[in-house]
């Protein structure tokens, strides 16, 4: 139990990366649907992914379904 102030910050330092890594893959959508040049849906799959990465930053701030997340 000694080691929870530790834990708890890195996890949501890390949840706070995935929301801001997440709302880069919505905001520039178009920029990095360049780099799957040739892929189908590309744009599509490009805000799913980032939809994906603002969940999983909630999930590990609210410390729910954490491993489904991961």
């Amino acid at each position: 139990m000694r080691n929870f102030i530790p834990t708890n910050v890195a996890r949501v330092v890390f949840a706070i990366t995935m929301a801001f890594f997440g709302l880069r893959h919505l905001m520039s959508a178009s920029q990095m649907a360049g780099m799957l040049a040739g892929w189908l849906m590309a744009e599509a799959l490009n805000h799913i992914s980032g939809i994906c990465s603002i969940i999983a930053g909630i999930s590990f701030v609210t410390h729910k379904k954490v491993n489904l997340a991961g």
